[in-house]
């Protein structure tokens, strides 16, 4: 069984994880816990961490966080968008996860004006500043089922993924058609139909990879302005708009004239639409019809039927989608920080990497910046949603151990992480994110 270790954070240790400056001088001083306890043992003392989101995250959650935290976590999968909305507003949905909700995790990152709405509510109550922290990175794959007579890995170039899932198979580029499989080019695509973390990496991909690419896709032997393989026709107008990326999915019959909605993929509407990833891989996994869809890494495996597509990257090499490859790819990210003001709310994207696998994604985990002991909130949020009574010193020590082990190598963490086909941050990028929730976390006045 996997347990967390005490990881003494010296300022040898500190170098190593390549966390400088401001963060090093706070995260010197910490001895991070080892968490050894059971929740049904003691619950009373410490509560469980209570936590939901992202079905991309549910088998590190599910996978991980039995053995690291046996008996004390509660991870519920409703999908980036419910999950980060609820923890953003301490608001239940249908009251199975009890709260206080203590962390979520999203691969959408929070919006502007989410962002806006909790610091003038939740922040305003005690609960410091919103911390948003990539924890974990993945991979989306272009993934089919055996009735679409493919039966073993495909390579796909660039124009030919982006033509699937555009909807758009017989379109042209130059003039000249796309050749795709005939077994791909005749299967229905199937889509996620809730708010989803994994729509917002695919989406955030097709958007800068395939937006460029002009291309007919309506066949009339005339390529339009906005005419893309990322596109939709409004009506029978001549008029194209980009499909947009984000999180939430609709069928582009409802997109109008003006474009996506905010943070919105207007997706064909041909497109069968499913819950969750799990969904998309038992509907395709068990359908009679072919079908190809976009599913993460992790849950391609919950379907020993399906395969996935080899695709091109922007070096015009093709790669599989493992995570090896998406490690290489995810390298080439920065750290930024959206809001000056914040620097615990950071996001992570690699929206069209020259190197490694071409589609990938980073999981943030969400949490507070104030877990402070024996406090009850007042205003906005009442005293029961808001109060972690003498939990709270637990809750944050537990959060900041686990982001702080997913930065240090050759751990058991880290390990288990990947052979669940997540990807776990290298170096310098895991120090920087250990550092920042050392001192995000950590913080008694979210100030």
């Amino acid at each position: 069984m996997f347990r967390l270790q005490k990881l003494a954070l010296s300022a040898a240790s500190i170098a190593a994880l390549g966390v400088s400056g401001l963060f090093a001088q706070q995260a010197s001083a910490q001895t991070l816990p080892t968490l050894l306890v059971d929740c049904d043992a003691n619950t009373a003392e410490f509560g469980c961490l209570n936590g939901q989101g992202a079905s991309f995250a549910f088998e590190f959650a599910n996978g991980i966080f039995p053995d690291f935290f046996p008996g004390l976590y509660n991870y519920a999968s409703r999908g980036s968008s419910s999950g980060r909305n609820s923890f953003l507003a301490q608001n239940s949905i249908d009251g199975s996860v009890p709260r206080p909700y203590i962390y979520a995790f999203s691969e959408a990152p929070v919006t502007a004006t989410q962002a806006t709405q909790y610091a003038n509510s939740l922040q305003r109550a005690g609960f410091g500043r919103l911390v948003q922290l990539p924890l974990i990175g993945g991979y989306v794959t272009l993934a089919y089922n055996s009735q679409t007579g493919v039966t073993t890995g495909v390579d796909l170039e660039r124009e030919e993924f982006c033509a699937l899932f555009n909807g758009t198979p017989n379109a042209t580029v130059g003039g000249s058609s796309i050749s795709i499989p005939a077994g791909l080019r005749n299967a229905t695509g199937i889509r996620r139909a809730d708010g989803s973390g994994t729509t917002f990496i695919i989406s955030t991909a097709l958007d800068a990879q395939c937006g460029s690419i002009a291309a007919d896709i309506d066949g009339d032997g005339v390529q339009r302005s906005g005419e893309t393989l990322w596109s939709y026709e409004v009506g029978t107008s001549n008029t194209f708009r980009s499909r947009g990326a984000g999180a939430a999915s609709v069928a582009d019959s409802t997109c109008t004239a003006s474009g996506a909605p905010n943070d919105t993929v207007c997706w064909p509407s041909a497109f069968q639409a499913e819950p969750q990833n799990q969904g998309i891989a038992n509907v395709m996994a068990a359908n009679a019809t072919a079908q190809f869809g976009y599913l993460s890494g992790s849950a391609l495996n919950l379907a020993s039927t399906l395969r996935a597509a080899d695709l091109e990257n922007a070096a015009g090499a093709f790669v599989a989608p493992n995570p090896a490859n998406a490690s290489d790819a995810t390298a080439q990210g920065s750290l930024v920080t959206p809001d000056p003001a914040n620097i615990c709310r950071t996001e992570l994207v690699v929206a069209n990497p020259s190197a490694g696998y071409p589609i990938v994604g980073f999981s943030y985990l969400l949490a507070y910046g104030d877990y402070t002991p024996d406090r009850t909130t007042t205003g906005a949020v009442s005293p029961a949603a808001g109060a972690f009574g003498n939990r709270g010193d637990f809750y944050r020590n537990s959060l900041t151990t686990l982001v702080a082990q997913t930065a240090v190598s050759n751990n058991s963490l880290r390990n288990a992480a990947s052979a669940l086909d997540y990807v776990v941050l290298g170096q310098p990028l895991g120090g920087q994110i250990a550092g920042r929730a050392l001192q995000c976390i950590t913080s008694v006045t979210g100030s």
